[in-house]
């Protein structure tokens, strides 16, 4: 987008935009179309991709080019025991002083982003569950941290009768450059909260590939 800026400021300085507004039209068009191009698509062969891998301080100074699959571990308050249609919910012992353990769950993420656009898709290895983005925000903090923010739904379970519809949640990461590039931060979604057993807890995700392969699942990188 600055390559847009610059030109706007060049035709104004020519005075291009004044004598001749057709040909200033033209060529702010056809950047703009050319810079469509250029960044269109997540694919591990796409331009943007390919430069952002030569030139990795693009990921500093830019923007991090986060595509790829993300393997990781849920630390969740949800531990109620399995229910069905059968069963009675077996609500957590939530009596004396003490803290429950939080449960430790798999997670694995494909990420999708353009300079336009951006999903994240969640599969669940302990119950086959997957969810994908309603919105998505990045920004970097006055530390220069970029703050990756989504929301998504998640599947219902038909086998749990707290969990029966589509359930909505948020995360709220931060992203580390290092050796391996790492997201931490806290989750909630809104798990049974007609029952006031909403989950809450935190991710922390590893990069393990920078695309996902034709022919591959997100259950193939299941540990």
């Amino acid at each position: 987008m600055m390559g847009i800026v610059l030109v706007a400021e060049l035709i104004s300085f020519l005075g291009l935009n004044q004598s001749l507004p057709r040909i200033s039209y033209f060529i702010s068009t056809l950047l703009i179309l050319l810079v469509t191009l250029f960044f269109q698509g997540y694919g591990k062969h796409r331009p943007w991709r390919w430069i952002w891998r030569k030139w990795s301080g693009f990921n500093e100074s830019l923007f991090p080019d986060i595509n790829g699959v993300w393997r990781g571990h849920i630390a969740s308050n949800w531990n109620l025991e399995t229910a069905n249609c059968s069963n009675l919910i077996q609500r957590p012992d939530t009596s004396g002083d003490s803290k429950r353990e939080l449960q430790k769950y798999q997670i694995i993420l494909e990420i999708r982003s353009t300079l336009w656009h951006t999903d994240i898709f969640a599969y669940f290895p302990h119950s086959k569950k997957v969810s994908e983005t309603v919105d998505f925000s990045a920004s970097k903090n006055r530390q220069g941290e970029v703050q990756i923010r989504y929301f998504f739904i998640q599947g219902g379970n038909a086998e749990n009768i707290t969990q029966t519809r589509a359930q909505l949640g948020a995360a709220s990461l931060t992203l580390c450059m290092r050796e391996q590039w790492h997201l931490t931060g806290p989750y909630w979604n809104n798990a049974d909260y007609e029952e006031k057993l909403n989950a809450a807890g935190a991710l922390w995700l590893t990069r393990v590939a920078d695309h996902l392969p034709n022919g591959k699942n997100l259950s193939d990188y299941a540990e």
